[in-house]
């Protein structure tokens, strides 16, 4: 975290980088780390203001950039599921996935 600070600093002065701390708690805490069957890294966020999505694209591509810089790993784990769902028979539609549906499992009453 100390050469997020660092970096942060010498980007935009001590209040940027102030904002940058309390940017990165909210991006670790909402996430969930799980493996896939081969044992690679997926890396789920959870939208906690809406229905409760997950794996939300318009949530984990702005937090994106930090887990860039302090993992890479984990920013290729938050993009690795979209494909592979967009791969599999659940998915029916021409269009990329925007979520990987809710958690605990909803069930929408129509």
């Amino acid at each position: 975290m100390s050469g997020l600070m660092a970096d942060a600093a010498k980007a935009g002065g001590a209040k940027y980088a102030q904002m940058c701390a309390l940017a990165y708690r909210p991006c670790a805490c909402a996430c969930g780390l799980a493996a896939d069957a081969n044992k690679e890294p997926l890396f789920f966020t959870k939208e906690n203001t809406s229905n409760g999505d997950i794996a939300t694209v318009d949530v984990f591509l702005p937090m994106d950039p930090q887990w860039v810089l302090l993992s890479p790993a984990l920013a290729k784990a938050t993009l690795a599921p979209h494909p592979s769902y967009a791969a599999s028979s659940h998915w029916k539609f021409p269009n990329a996935p925007h979520d990987l549906g809710t958690y605990p499992v909803r069930v929408r009453h129509r």
